[in-house]
C-alpha cells in the first residue's frame, strides 16, 4: 500500500472525504500513472484504446482447409476464412482439392 493510499484511508476514516471521493481520487491517481507510463515508452493515450485486430492462430486455416477438403464446409466458408488471413483460393492451391463439389 502506497503513502497515497494510506493518506486516502486516513482522510476517509477522519470523515474528511467520503467513499465516493476516495474512489474518485484513487481512479485519478491511476489515470495519471497510466499516462506517465505511456509517455515513458513514447506513446500516448491512443495506445490504451482497444484495436480492431483479431489474432487468429495459424492452425485455424489448416483446420478450415481440411474441413473443405472433406466436404464439411462450403467453398464460401473457405473463402471467408481465407479473407481473415488476406489469402485467396490461388494462394492455397497446392493444399486444397480442385474437385467440383455439389453445394452443401
Amino acid at each position: 500500500m502506497s503513502a497515497f493510499d494510506r493518506a486516502l484511508n486516513r482522510l476517509e476514516n477522519l470523515g474528511k472525504i467520503d467513499i465516493n471521493e476516495h474512489h474518485r481520487l484513487d481512479n485519478e491517481k491511476n489515470e495519471h500513472r497510466v499516462g506517465k507510463l505511456l509517455q515513458s515508452v513514447g506513446g500516448n493515450a491512443k495506445l490504451n484504446l482497444p484495436g480492431n485486430v483479431i489474432d487468429i492462430p495459424y492452425e485455424y486455416i489448416n483446420y478450415v482447409i481440411y474441413n473443405y477438403n472433406h466436404n464439411a464446409i462450403p467453398l464460401e466458408t473457405l473463402e471467408k476464412a481465407l479473407e481473415c488471413y488476406y489469402l485467396n483460393i490461388e494462394d492455397i492451391s497446392d493444399i486444397f482439392f480442385h474437385t467440383i463439389r455439389p453445394a452443401i
